[in-house]
């Protein structure tokens, strides 16, 4: 039967306030007192502490029966001795987990199956096989803890550890080992090194074609090179020229062609003109029907235009259609113009459409374009469909571009992919986001120095400026988060508020308040920032505050003490009870923390004269770091009736300091015994 819940309980009385009391009841109420908190071990010896229910079943000794209800235990029962045994049990319990650079492993507590127990044999094998198994350690605990190497790397995937196949089997006082176990190793593995980790994805990740794209700087060169090829073809068709060009070697060919201008000037430098050009042509190979029109209106060099090209060509290999539009006007240094392009075309092998937008403005040295280019090509083993809008700004050999690009993509060999990206370049730094899918991962990237989420909704406010996600230089920032299940490597940890926490049986151990059980705990070094604790015994702790109701410490080592309001006593001294007939009989060294007064003091017995004489009279002599502090005369007779005995009060430096005594009488007619010097530095 499971022990009873914890429950947080009262082990003293509130504060009460005496003089608010009546007297009658006064001697009632301290009476009281003073038996709940001695039984409650606060007050008196802790033996007369009263034991409780839970004290016995946390012994060992008692346990509680299954009751009536199922839920609700019965009364207490002894627990059965525990026997010895000449083989130990296979063990219970065992189970692991990985860590960074280690492997703890955990088992049941062997004294509970048989009590004649001594030792654990922990064995691991990269096999599978405890016949191949090596005996790394022995363990008197139920814990222990595998230190590996966070570099060494599965083999067949390097992102996985390498691990290893562990057992455990225990070990009687008389030396006697026990089977493992099972007879099938349990796998456990450690966590790599989180560098490493970080390297392998980011190689991983550079090598998509997402990232790939995303690093490229922006080629706009070609639409300025499209610009200047649409210009040109513009150009000619301004003039009204024919494209009889295109027949090349035909033969029977066959032209009809219509042409209107209508044109007006003054004075030489202004003129306008509207012009149309209509022509058919047909030959063996192909037909062409084409019209082309123009307005124009300029004065000296200023001018601007609008050109209209239409073009529907069919041959044995290919139609295609084309409809081009320019506008253009220029006025002193500046310049401005409209082009674009839509064509269909289609073959033996493609069928292609595009529509092409080009706008340019011009300055001086300063230069804007917009380009919007859309394609839509279809072949019978690859189907692709892309829309490309850039803008760009330059100016003294500097630019400035943004291009999105959005695409599909299909054929036969690779499948379906999609594509979404913008760009930013300036002067070849690129930075964006983009987004990828080939039907089997979808990769979304940022190229970016920082990037940060913040919620519109607190736009304005005060508490705006504290983003919930942020990073900045190569930094994660996380204003608040619920991390369900987490691998921290290091890390600083500031003021935190636990939960529900579980060992890995699936017991709590944490109170219903959220306080951490102490039975759970089990370490070989404490280090505690802020502690409060009732009763402690303590081997090994580094402890920053501490704030400490009742502890036992069996061996302290105390560099400095400060007592709030009191002075601290440092005490130095050394005895020498033998019998010494003169000379230095006593020395200590006193180490001073920092420049402080001592209190040095001196004494001995004189046991017996060696040459009878009514007086002997002996010099007793203090010196610190050989610095005489005290040198007296003291006269005595055979009965040798008192000791001698001096002090002084002497100021010293911080380090190490000698003190020395001695005393030394006429013909060493006197032996000294009982011989005790002793230091004590005060601190505040």
């Amino acid at each position: 039967m499971n022990a009873p819940a914890r429950t947080i309980r009262r082990s003293s009385l509130p504060a009460t306030a005496g003089s608010q009391l009546p007297a009658q009841l006064r001697p009632f109420i301290s009476a009281l007192t003073e038996i709940i908190e001695t039984g409650e071990g606060n007050r008196g010896d802790s033996l007369d502490r009263k034991l409780t229910v839970r004290d016995l079943i946390a012994s060992g000794a008692f346990k509680l029966r299954d009751g009536w209800r199922p839920g609700n235990p019965g009364g207490l029962v002894p627990v059965p001795d525990v026997p010895d045994r000449a083989i130990p049990p296979a063990p219970g319990g065992f189970q692991g987990v990985g860590g960074f650079g280690m492997v703890t492993l955990i088992w049941n507590d062997p004294r509970v199956r048989y009590r004649n127990h001594s030792l654990t044999n922990i064995y691991r094998s990269e096999k599978d096989n405890f016949g191949q198994a090596t005996l790394i350690s022995r363990d008197t605990g139920m814990i222990y803890t595998d230190t590996l190497r966070m570099d060494a790397v599965d083999p067949d995937n390097p992102k996985k550890a390498l691990g290893y196949y562990y057992w455990i089997s225990w070990v009687s006082t008389s030396g006697i080992e026990g089977p493992p176990n099972s007879a099938a190793g349990t796998y456990i593995e450690p966590l790599l090194d989180t560098t490493y980790l970080l390297e392998l994805i980011g190689k991983a990740l550079d090598d998509t074609e997402l990232s790939k794209i995303l690093a490229e700087s922006l080629d706009l060169g070609r639409y300025d090179t499209a610009f200047d090829d649409l210009q040109a073809r513009v150009e000619t068709a301004r003039l009204l020229t024919s494209a009889e060009a295109l027949l090349r070697d035909d033969q029977d060919v066959v032209i009809k062609r219509r042409v209107d201008t209508l044109e007006v000037s003054v004075q030489k430098n202004i003129s306008a003109s509207i012009g149309r050009l209509e022509e058919v042509m047909a030959s063996d190979r192909q037909a062409i029907a084409r019209t082309v029109e123009t307005l124009q209106a300029g004065i000296d060099e200023n001018a601007s235009s609008l050109v209209e090209e239409r073009t529907a060509r069919t041959t044995n290999e290919q139609s295609v259609v084309q409809f081009l539009t320019a506008l253009n006007a220029r006025m002193d240094n500046g310049e401005a113009a409209v082009l674009s392009l839509s064509s269909a075309v289609t073959d033996q092998f493609e069928a292609a459409s595009q529509q092409l937008v080009l706008m340019k403005t011009q300055f001086d040295d300063m230069s804007a374009s917009y380009i919007n280019d859309r394609k839509v090509i279809t072949t019978q083993f690859e189907a692709v469909s892309s829309e490309i809008t850039a803008v760009k700004a330059s100016f003294e050999g500097q630019a400035a571009a943004v291009q999105q690009t959005l695409s599909v993509h299909g054929d036969a060999l690779n499948g379906l992919s999609a594509q979404a990206t913008l760009k930013l370049d300036v002067n070849g730094y690129v930075g964006g986001i983009g987004a990828y899918n080939n039907g089997r991962v979808i990769d979304v990237a940022i190229l970016a120095d920082n990037f940060w989420i913040a919620s519109p909704k607190k736009a304005g406010q005060d508490n705006s400026v504290i983003k919930p996600f942020a990073i900045v230089d190569d930094e994660v920032w996380i204003n608040s988060a619920r991390i369900r299940t987490a691998s921290i490597q290091s890390g600083q940890l500031g003021p935190i508020s636990i939960g529900k926490l579980y060992s890995l049986e699936g017991q709590p151990i944490t109170t219903v308040s959220g306080r951490l059980i102490a039975d759970a705990l089990d370490t070989d070094s404490l280090v505690a920032v802020l502690a409060r604790i009732n009763t402690a015994y303590i081997d090994a702790a580094q402890i920053k505050v501490a704030a400490i109701r009742n502890a036992h410490i069996a061996d302290a080592n105390i560099d400095t003490l400060k007592l709030k309001g009191e002075s601290v006593t440092i005490p130095r001294s050394y005895s020498r009870p033998e019998l010494v007939t003169g000379g230095n009989l006593a020395g200590v060294q006193f180490d001073a923390p920092e420049a402080m007064y001592v209190l040095v003091m001196f004494s001995t017995l004189p046991s017996y004269i060696i040459v009878n004489s009514s007086e002997v009279t002996a010099h007793l002599v203090l010196k610190a770091n050989d610095v005489t502090l005290v040198n007296q005369a003291t006269t005595t007779n055979s009965s040798l009736g008192m000791s001698y005995s001096t002090s002084a009060l002497v100021k010293v430096n911080a380090g190490a300091n000698q003190f020395v005594a001695s005393v030394g009488s006429s013909n060493n007619m006197v032996g000294y015994k009982a011989s005790s010097i002793t230091v004590l530095g005060v601190l505040r």
